[in-house]
């Protein structure tokens, strides 16, 4: 006689789960911060010890934020911060030791001595921001309601997502009408509140992309044209990328088309690396190329000057290693350095005068830090996005005590980012504003090698103010139309059965 009772048991399956994957991206921070104040300690150190730790961190962080991203964080900014970590500060840390020519940017003997404090710094400040995003994440409510199908929930906005493009193509107009750049600044500070429709409406439509119109596909596919030919005239890398980034994580917060959504990002990345890192910067080298004054026509001649001339330019791994745009190492080891020889940095003076809105000062100051750094860096002073990585420039400024604070303040982001997404997951609309929003805030949490002022002060508080108006408008709408709808059934008169006549 057959034994069923086997057949009968429930089959356990293995699944990613967030909580185990953050849990191991601690251990593996944990680690790699001990090791490195081992390392920091002694003397004689090999240059690829201190690579190789770097990398080992880089390939392990990496494993355990794609486990919090499967297990229900799709858009959680928090496991996108760690992998941002692992590409510029493992792999890049990598990258300079053993990029071909890495010398000439990074010499055998800085890298002997500053080494080891470019890990520290960074681990201590990857810990406390992954430590102190603890206090969302385990705040979070378990249960099935975590990974829900999120796109039960999108199913409510395509009646709406006709007026989605529209406000996605104004939004472009307008960045093509004003090119090169907004000269009035009252429409800057409107433009900055709108600009994430584009992008937004590039999320909406690759997660319900199987339920939408050929035409609504046909405008989304112009929209990325569009809003990467303007960053490419622009010469703004992150602008021609984001379309694609926001389209790829549409597909696959949508489930349905979650390989297409790796081809999507692996293409922009490839963009990225093989082509616009090297072009963009001989674009903003041209002799005709003025960030403010250049009409579209001139920028499409300086772009066909550049592409026509690349073999004159010698665009090779020599003059232009391509992984090196990944490795912010140098920059930081000499900040880091400027600090530790008593030239202290000034870069986060401007962290509460980013957070008056240009509306109310019309004449606050421009805070470009890149421009800043390059100052520093080579003594120059023309337009550049020169990023040095939050640690370094937290150390610069504050030492480690800068470092600390600061990465505990973007990690308390990070976490309340991601507790978000999850409410999300769980309720619905009623905290809508985090999936209108969080294209730009996945983007921001990935590109850690940005500068603090701009991006974790100015952009993430700017971010989250976004998120907390979108969702009281949500309960605002929802509330009103729950009260118009009482009012109307009571106001809907009772059926009277009808009269018979009298003499019946």
């Amino acid at each position: 006689m057959v034994d069923n009772t086997q057949m009968l048991q429930p089959t356990v399956r293995l699944r990613p789960d967030w909580d185990i994957g953050y849990l191991c991206a601690i251990g593996v921070i944990a680690l790699f911060l001990c090791i490195s104040f081992v390392v920091y300690g002694m003397s004689g150190v090999p240059i690829m010890w201190n690579a190789l730790l770097a990398l080992g961190y880089g390939v392990l962080v990496l494993t355990a934020a794609v486990v919090m991203v499967v297990g229900g964080g799709g858009m959680a900014a928090l496991p996108y911060f760690l992998i941002g970590t692992a590409i510029f500060f493992g792999f890049g840390t990598y990258i300079s030791v053993n990029e071909v020519a890495s010398s000439l940017y990074f010499t055998e003997g800085q890298q002997i001595q500053l080494l080891p404090k470019v890990n520290l710094v960074n681990a201590l400040a990857i810990f406390c921001a992954t430590l102190a995003a603890g206090v969302f994440v385990f705040r979070r409510e378990r249960g099935s309601g975590d990974t829900g199908d999120v796109e039960d929930k999108l199913v409510v906005l395509l009646p709406y997502f006709n007026f989605v493009l529209v406000g996605a193509a104004c939004v472009v107009f307008v960045e093509w009408y004003t090119f090169p750049r907004l000269t009035d600044k009252n429409l800057a500070s409107v433009m900055t509140v709108v600009e994430i429709l584009p992008a937004f409406a590039l999320f909406l439509g690759g997660a319900v992309w199987q339920k939408l119109a050929q035409f609504h596909r046909v405008a989304l596919l112009l929209t990325i044209v569009l809003v990467a030919a303007e960053g490419l005239l622009s010469a703004r890398k992150v602008t021609v990328i984001m379309p694609f980034l926001s389209f790829a994580l549409g597909l696959w917060v949508g489930e349905r088309h979650r390989l297409a959504a790796v081809f999507t990002a692996c293409f922009g990345v490839a963009l990225y690396v093989a082509f616009l890192s090297s072009a963009v910067a001989h674009i903003r080298s041209h002799t005709l190329f003025d960030p403010s004054l250049n009409t579209v026509e001139e920028r499409v001649q300086i772009f066909s000057d550049v592409i026509t001339s690349l073999d004159d330019r010698n665009i090779d791994v020599i003059s232009q290693p391509l992984l090196a745009r990944f490795s912010p190492t140098q920059f930081s080891a000499h900040f880091i350095s400027s600090y530790d020889n008593n030239f202290r940095g000034d870069s986060l003076d401007n962290a509460l005068v980013v957070l008056v809105p240009r509306i109310l000062w019309p004449e606050k100051p421009i805070i470009n830090p890149g421009k800043h750094f390059d100052s520093v860096w080579r003594d120059i002073d023309f337009f550049t996005s020169l990023a040095i990585g939050f640690p370094a420039e937290a150390y610069w400024n504050q030492g480690w005590f800068g470092v600390i604070v600061v990465s505990t303040y973007i990690g308390l982001m990070c976490g309340w980012f991601s507790w978000k997404w999850f409410q999300f997951r769980r309720y619905g609309w009623v905290h809508g504003g985090i999936f209108v929003m969080s294209p730009l805030i996945v983007k921001s949490a990935l590109w850690v090698e940005t500068n603090i002022v701009g991006s974790y002060i100015g952009g993430w508080v700017k971010f989250a103010l976004a998120v907390l108006a979108i969702d009281c408008l949500i309960r605002a709408v929802k509330f009103l139309s729950a009260r118009v709808q009482d009012s109307l059934d009571q106001q809907r008169p009772m059926e009277i059965a009808p009269r018979l006549p009298e003499n019946s």
